[in-house]
């Protein structure tokens, strides 16, 4: 059995001792049991040790080593009072067992225990009862403790002075309590140190701060262990200069073994010294495992780089690793870091798949989801987990950002529902939360609750001033402020603040006279402006604001003060603040809107019109400003009387960029809020309501009061229209076209209605209707303004047809033809009517095109197949300029051209945090149509590490392997969007078709017809494939094999006519084109022969005489049998033929080729 346990074969040593029980069937010598009880030790099985511990008898129970060993046993288990209770009841008592009791207690982290054991009890000891006492006395690490092992060491035999390991126990001890004098005495005394007494010696100098002293003694040592160098590069790493770093490096660049412990110390060193680029090196050489990325994804979170993070987390799983907890919340910190929507989407998928979810993950998600701003997702998951005072803290907080702080309210009743208790920071959000909603009883009654212990914190004081400010009680936030011994800078903006914001702006600056200088800072100078702007201070104002030292003055101290002036209409000197402050900072969008608000409130139109312009110019891509500005501008032209001029301005705004803030006012009575909105009778009371304000509106107009028409910003028709405007723009946002139509026949029509249905019928794909209505709006002497023939091109453009277009665009009156609203949408109009150069034409007239203008232009050579010339149009755009559209229409161009490198180019150029969706899809798309679809595949699995599956890629991957007759390609891409988009059975139905045409197109009719009958035909919303001419102004529509036209039979005459031409000019019918089995009395011939492109032209070639420019559109994809045909129909007749079709815009010239050079 010893030799057994000498070989570390422990469970043998069991095995042997049971057998040998069995068969003797008697007790067994003490050698035995002490053998088998090491045994068990060792291999921690107490359950056995515990056994055999039952049947010893008295005689057993009374050997010294017996018990010695079952008081490891019991200390190995964490019963320490049994071991006790062993050692106390031991007549035996040795130094090796207080020893061996004495060690187990500090190993079950009992040294207090252990510290009074070896007081109360008088066993000799030895030189190892003293290093267990020192380090009993480290472990516990207080005063008295460390003063008493002081004393021990000094009463201490002086021949134990000699014994490496009480030395070293005692200079730890020394290190601790901070004596580093008595460790260095102790240190020196020592005349053989081994690297043990180093390593003491240093870690205690660490331990005290003083890493130089511990590098500086790593430099006597001649030959460090790895220990050691860990040592030595934690103070290295705690010392974080710059020569501690180099140091540092040095010492490593000469080890010549390299062990990965040693690594992981070093990679900590260049972490904590900030040293990214080495951290990076030496991460990509070492062997990693789950800690090693942990410490890097979170410096990476530290330096602000969250995709650096991302990316090593999905390098982790490559390498087979599963994430931990640790893990996973550095993941989510860094998406919450982004914030973006990809970020947020990823960061969901991960979420979702994860299969154990603990509070702290959920933490962290829930961090992650306020960080996004994703209140639903947020709410959803704080519903969820199991919450404490913390997550109602995060979630209160997210509620008062949000602007919805009755949630707030509800958040706080709902805690103390569960019990919890308040903290002072739950009290500073609901303080906020009711500064938001403005009551003074509602906020009373929550104060009210606040426990007196809270009332002295400074936070809850200050919130109670702003809170006593906001809701109109500015003499209640003065007592408070009062109480406050040392205000701090929020105690002084906060009651500066709640009497600028009541008026009270002469008490708001003898507030600020009072605050020492260095206690100044921005939110206090802007609050103090405020108050004085408020009041109108001007000349205070001016005072103070030249009192601020330049440096400090930053963009929104200059606002304030431009507000100041503006507020009482000093717009000159407002003006020569901006000048002031552009010499040296690039234009403030918020000063120029204050003076255009105050040009409104002095109805001073011009000032109101030079400002608009200047936003328009110095802030074209900020969208946000530009409507806001046009709707002040509107509301200018309203105060003044020029209600059509308003209209017209808040026309042009685009409904879909707008995030109307819908005005509503609340009120509370009896502890309830309730919120109005304008016209609104919601209200259970409502009918009492209006009764009460016919009531006040007499008793109003008995007093003297008189409307104020001034303030409303749009016409008013006669019988009260605004009610049948309202309605109408009502039924154009829901949609519905068919009362939309009644209700404009019916009402009074101005220019501003026509805009309105023009532009719902542009919408909704009607542009001859469209057409109409101008016409209708000319036959009712309406003067069309310059919205209306924007809205008349964008028609025409839909149409498609040149000669039409012309005609239109010879209307407009010269003076609208500057307007840069105008000539964008000519740009558009003459690129889809295959007329680029009149688009370059156009375009070069702008003397400062904006981001629609150059998206226009590209997107005109980009149709009509010149993708060199739209890139060069794209190279001479500012980088300030750039945007999504303009990304989307460059890359389009390049890939209707075939530019697939240049693409490329362009897009390793677009910023990786702007590579939208429509970007991928693009680049996407220029990959598939030269079929280099490995390329997009990587493409798109490259998007899909940070975003969900994208199904407009994957359906161009389709679409071009089914023009690639790629039918291996096409079921597996089929088959991802079956996975990915199950749900989506508008994507699902056109994959189908696609599929079933690709089978078609390599002769499986039988199966594409097959993959077609599977399409649910109550899914299906079939487009009716359609072409349409212009011949005489008069816009013809066909369909395939349409014979409603009146002169249908002369049609299919030429048809037919054309048909035998084109057989002896070599045409032979491909019917791959036909993507279904034919009926028995059909033909490919007639099949082919009828589609809709081909009636549109037949019908052009029996005018007479026969146009020069034969212009078709057609709203399917053409087909490959068409393409072929219609470039023989341009050779043999000699015509342009010029065709439209749902991609591009295909030039069939006399010579028979196509711009598209078959590219379709």
């Amino acid at each position: 059995m010893k030799r057994l346990n000498d070989n570390q074969q422990y469970r043998e040593t069991i095995i042997l001792y049971k057998d040998q029980i069995k068969k003797q069937k008697k007790q067994s010598t003490s050698l035995i049991i002490n053998q088998v009880l090491k045994a068990c030790i060792e291999l921690d099985d107490i359950k056995c040790g515990k056994d055999i511990h039952k049947n010893l008898s008295s005689y057993m129970l009374n050997n010294q080593f017996i018990e010695n060993n079952l008081i490891r046993l019991y200390m190995k288990c964490g019963d320490y009072e049994k071991s006790k209770q062993i050692f106390l009841n031991s007549k035996n008592k040795s130094t090796p067992m207080f020893n061996n009791i004495l060690n187990g207690l500090v190993d079950n982290n009992q040294c207090n225990e252990a510290l009074n054991l070896f007081k109360e009890n008088n066993i000799p000891t030895n030189e190892y009862t003293f290093s267990i006492l020192f380090k009993i006395c480290s472990q516990i690490n207080d005063k008295y403790s460390l003063e008493f092992g002081k004393e021990a060491f000094n009463q201490m035999p002086k021949n134990y002075h000699n014994s490496i390991v009480v030395i070293t126990s005692a200079l730890h001890m020394f290190t601790k309590c901070g004596d580093i004098s008595k460790a260095e005495q102790l240190f020196n005394e020592i005349k053989k140190k081994n690297l043990i007494v180093y390593g003491a010696m240093m870690n205690g100098y660490l331990e005290n701060n003083m890493e130089q002293r511990a590098i500086d003694l790593f430099f006597q040592i001649e030959k460090p262990n790895e220990i050691i160098l860990n040592i030595f590069f934690n103070a290295c790493a705690q010392l974080k200069t710059k020569n501690a770093l180099n140091l540092a490096k040095n010492v490593f660049d000469q080890l010549v073994v390299k062990s990965n412990d040693l690594l992981y110390s070093v990679l900590n060193m260049f972490i904590k010294c900030d040293d990214l680029k080495n951290a990076e090196i030496l991460f990509d050489r070492m062997k990693r495992d789950i800690i090693a990325y942990g410490s890097m994804m979170k410096f990476y979170n530290i330096k602000n780089q969250p995709l650096k993070t991302l990316e090593l987390y999905e390098r982790l799983k490559e390498e087979n690793f599963k994430p931990d907890k640790i893990i996973l919340n550095l993941f989510f910190n860094a998406c919450a870091q982004l914030k973006t929507k990809n970020a947020l989407n990823l960061a969901k998928n991960v979420f979702d798949q994860l299969i154990i979810k603990s509070n702290d993950l959920l933490y962290s998600v829930l961090n992650m989801f306020i960080k996004c701003d994703d209140l639903k997702n947020a709410e959803i998951l704080f519903d969820r987990i199991d919450r404490d005072i913390i997550a109602y803290g995060s979630m209160m907080k997210f509620y008062n950002i949000k602007n919805q702080p009755l949630k707030t309210l509800e958040l706080y009743q709902k805690l103390k529902d569960e019990n919890l208790k308040p903290t002072e920071i739950t009290f500073v959000l609901l303080l906020d939360a009711c500064s938001e909603i403005g009551d003074l009883s509602l906020s009373e009654s929550l104060v009210c609750q606040i426990p007196e212990s809270f009332l002295s914190n400074l936070y809850i004081r200050n919130a109670l001033i702003d809170l006593f400010g906001k809701v109109g009680l500015p003499s209640k936030s003065k007592e408070v402020f009062d109480m406050i011994e040392h205000p701090d800078n929020v105690s002084f903006a906060a009651m500066i603040n709640a009497y600028g914001l009541n008026g009270m702006g002469i008490e708001a600056i003898k507030i600020f006279d009072k605050i020492p200088s260095n206690m100044l800072n921005n939110a206090i100078y802007v609050c103090v402006l405020n108050a004085c702007s408020h009041s109108a201070l001007v000349n205070q104002a001016q005072e103070i604001f030249q009192s601020i030292p330049s440096d400090q003055r930053t963009e929104q101290i200059y606002t304030t003060m431009v507000d100041s002036f503006s507020r009482v209409f000093l717009f000159d000197q407002a003006q020569k603040l901006i000048d002031e402050y552009e010499k040296y900072h690039s234009p403030s969008a918020p000063m120029y809107m204050s003076i255009l608000s105050s040009a409104r409130n002095a109805k001073n139109i011009l000032l109101a019109e030079k400002i608009f312009h200047r936003i328009e110019l110095n802030f074209r891509n900020n969208e946000s400003y530009l409507i806001s500005a046009q709707v002040l501008l509107a509301n200018t032209y309203g105060l003044i009387g020029e209600k059509s001029m308003s209209s017209y301005i808040r026309m042009k705004i685009n409904p879909s960029n707008t995030k109307n803030t819908v005005g509503c006012s609340w009120t509370v009575i009896d502890g309830k809020v309730y919120k109005f909105r304008a016209h609104d009778r919601s209200h259970p009371r409502s009918s009492e309501i209006y009764e009460e304000l016919d009531r006040l509106t007499k008793k109003l107009i008995e007093h003297g009061y008189k409307h104020d028409e001034s303030w409303i910003t749009r016409e008013l028709d006669e019988n009260e229209t605004t009610q049948s405007v309202l309605f109408l723009n009502m039924f154009i946002k829901c949609d519905d076209l068919k009362n939309a139509e009644i209700l404009f026949d019916r009402i009074d029509r101005d220019i501003i209605a026509y805009g309105s249905m023009m532009k719902f019928y542009n919408i909704k794909n009607q542009p001859l209707k469209t057409l109409e209505l101008y016409q209708k709006l000319k036959d009712e002497n309406l003067k069309p303004t310059e919205i209306t023939f924007v809205l008349l091109l964008d028609a025409a453009s839909e149409i498609g047809d040149l000669s039409l277009s012309e005609s239109l665009v010879c209307q407009i009156p010269e003076s609208f033809l500057s307007n840069l609203y105008i000539r964008n949408a000519l740009i558009d109009l003459f690129g889809k009517v295959g007329s680029p150069s009149k688009s370059k034409e156009i375009f070069d007239m702008i003397e400062h095109p904006d981001n629609v203008s150059f998206a226009a232009m590209i997107n005109a050579y980009g149709l009509n197949g010149m993708g060199i010339e739209a890139i060069k149009i794209f190279h001479k755009i500012p980088s300030n300029m750039l945007n999504n559209a303009i990304y989307v229409c460059v890359l389009n161009a390049c890939s209707h051209s075939a530019l697939v490198n240049q693409a490329q180019e362009i897009f390793k150029n677009i910023p990786s945090d702007q590579r939208t969706e429509q970007i991928y899809t693009t680049m996407v798309d220029s990959f598939s149509r030269v079929f280099l679809f490995d390329q997009a595949q990587k493409l798109i699995d490259e998007y899909e590490k940070y975003h969900s599956p994208s199904a407009p890629m994957y359906m161009s991957i389709l679409s071009s392997a089914r023009n690639a007759k790629n039918i291996v390609l096409a079921e597996k891409i089929f088959h991802r969007i079956e996975m990915n988009f199950s749900n989506n059975e508008s994507y699902l139905i056109s994959a189908q078709v696609l599929l079933a045409n690709t089978y078609a197109l390599i002769g499986e009719k039988s199966m594409s017809s097959y993959i077609r009958m599977k399409i649910n035909p109550s899914n299906t919303k079939n487009t009716v494939g359609c072409s349409w001419t212009v011949v005489d102004g008069k816009v013809y529509k066909f369909r395939a094999h349409d014979r409603s036209h009146p002169r249908s039979s002369e049609i299919y005459e030429e048809l037919d006519r054309l048909t035998k031409k084109l057989i002896e000019h070599g045409y032979k019918h491909d019917e791959s084109w036909i993507t279904r089995e034919l009926d028995e009395n059909e033909t490919t011939q007639s099949v082919l022969c009828g589609h809709s492109e081909r009636l549109a032209i037949a019908f052009n070639l029996i005018q007479q005489p026969i146009p020069d420019r034969i212009q078709i559109v057609k709203n399917l994809r053409i087909c490959g049998d068409c393409h072929s045909v219609i470039k023989l129909i341009a050779q043999i007749y000699q015509r342009l033929i010029v065709v439209r079709d749902v991609n591009r815009i295909h030039h069939f010239y006399p010579n028979g080729n196509c711009s598209c050079q078959d590219r379709f």
